[in-house]
């Protein structure tokens, strides 16, 4: 291959693979960028061949193109190698290898490729959206493959659509923290979601040159000992699913909706004797409205998304009917003033301010701004993992887990605050009405007595 670095047992599977597309996710210092170079070098060896590195920054493709051209072993194969335009390679069998960057994602479109490596794929400028308009088009043409090379950034778009369909078994799919979390029966479950197109991998630090004799251990024991957890879960351990800005541990959301015991009941009716609290996240040009219902329990039981292009004279009037049907006292976020043809978010309230008089149900506007808003969020975290709320199992539960599990917390270093929302491609709508939830019922917020609205306590 001309590949001066012996590969080791685990780099054998990402460098011979002919799938489609490839997932391979790897902790750090693993040795995964070596894999990439020895594929890049055995795949070129057809003529004609096309290959396209990406990575996030232009400085990182650089680098990997000097460390090829210095491979004693490669170059006999090279014809011309240059730096500007943009690195790259042509052989002598009129193979072509060029390094590219995602600073402008725009640039990169061409005729088409045979295979393209996106590096670094959990970089925050490696988007879904990036992928889907300007990687996959180049692969078309010559039906080229696609290899996604990274760490896990919780249950994203690669996770979903890039690590999941390439697991033949259910092993990894469960995991948690530890290897002890992977169950041995799982290694034999068949992952009903795979697709033979697909093939991926996830390999932790563990498997990297460096760590495999006595000294290598004990530094990574080492690292592991000053890294933070979340941190170490996912940049060292490789983790599936693990996400180091992640607000609610996956783990953590599990225990409270499919894993609770027993599960929580979707409702469309309120139960006899029990009191209930209806929170309602207004929607606005890109966001839709969502409603869910607590029990004084703390349980979700219900919830609900209305369409975007429905009449918000009809969105309040549903809200609100579902408020009626549980007899629940409603809370609404009024944060912001996003305007929606043509109505700020205060109009929108006093549409379901009127609905909710007219209905005679009480009603509390809440807002989200500053330290208010991480007070709230650290409440929802507490109830979340000392299980004092639950989540209704079902299509709805898995929504409302869906935004909890992508929800971020991010510092802002001018402001010098934490900036809590959803990633690229993630709502929120859910985890503002369960914040409002919580602390609706720590304000005391549910009616009094039994199957009545009764008053606001407190």
């Amino acid at each position: 291959m001309g590949c001066t670095i012996e590969l080791m047992e685990w780099e054998e599977g990402p460098v011979f693979c002919d799938k489609r597309f490839m997932g391979l996710f790897a902790g750090r210092r693993t040795g995964k960028t070596d894999a990439i170079k020895a594929r890049i070098k055995r795949r070129t060896q057809k003529r004609n061949f096309r290959y396209t590195y990406i990575s996030p920054l232009s400085s990182q493709g650089e680098q990997v193109w000097r460390e090829m051209i210095a491979d004693a072993s490669w170059r006999p194969r090279i014809v011309t190698a240059a730096r500007r335009p943009y690195p790259h390679f042509f052989l002598y069998n009129k193979a072509s290898i060029w390094m590219r960057s995602f600073q402008r994602p725009e640039g990169i479109r061409s005729t088409g490729e045979d295979e393209i490596c996106v590096d670094e794929s959990q970089d925050q400028v490696v988007t879904e959206n990036a992928i889907d308009t300007v990687i996959l088009p180049m692969l078309a043409d010559r039906r080229g493959s696609l290899l996604l090379s990274g760490q896990f950034r919780g249950e994203d778009y690669r996770y979903e659509r890039f690590f999941v369909p390439g697991q033949r078994t259910l092993a990894y799919l469960n995991a948690g923290r530890d290897e002890a979390d992977i169950d041995p029966e799982l290694n034999s479950t068949p992952n009903p979601r795979y697709n033979p197109a697909f093939e991926s991998w996830r390999f932790p630090t563990s498997c990297g040159y460096c760590f495999q004799d006595e000294a290598g251990r004990a530094e990574l024991e080492l690292q592991r000992s000053i890294t933070r957890p979340a941190v170490w879960d996912q940049e060292w351990a490789c983790i599936p699913r693990a996400n180091a800005n992640a607000v609610f541990p996956a783990r953590e959301i599990d225990a409270i909706s499919i894993k609770r015991n027993p599960p929580i009941k979707f409702e469309q009716e309120p139960k006899r004797g029990g009191a209930y609290l209806c929170s309602v996240d207004i929607g606005g040009k890109v966001d839709q409205e969502k409603v869910t219902v607590a029990h004084q329990s703390g349980d979700i039981v219900f919830g609900a998304a209305f369409p975007l292009d429905r009449d918000e004279e009809q969105n309040a009037r549903e809200a609100m009917e579902i408020a009626r049907r549980f007899r629940a006292p409603v809370i609404i976020d009024t944060t912001g003033e996003e305007a929606r043809y043509g109505q700020t978010k205060d109009n929108r309230v006093e549409k379901h301010r009127k609905w909710a008089n007219q209905f005679r149900l009480p009603l509390k506007t809440f807002t989200f701004l500053g330290l208010n808003k991480e007070r709230i969020i650290e409440n929802l975290r507490l109830a979340i993992q000392d299980r004092s709320i639950g989540i209704c199992v079902g299509e709805v539960g898995k929504a409302i887990c869906d935004e909890l599990k992508a929800f971020e917390c991010t510092y802002n270093r001018q402001t010098k605050r934490y900036t809590y929302q959803g990633p690229d491609g993630k709502r929120d709508d859910y985890v503002q009405c369960l914040a409002m939830t919580v602390e609706g019922i720590n304000r005391g917020m549910l009616a009094r007595g039994t199957g009545s609205i009764g008053e606001f306590i407190g």
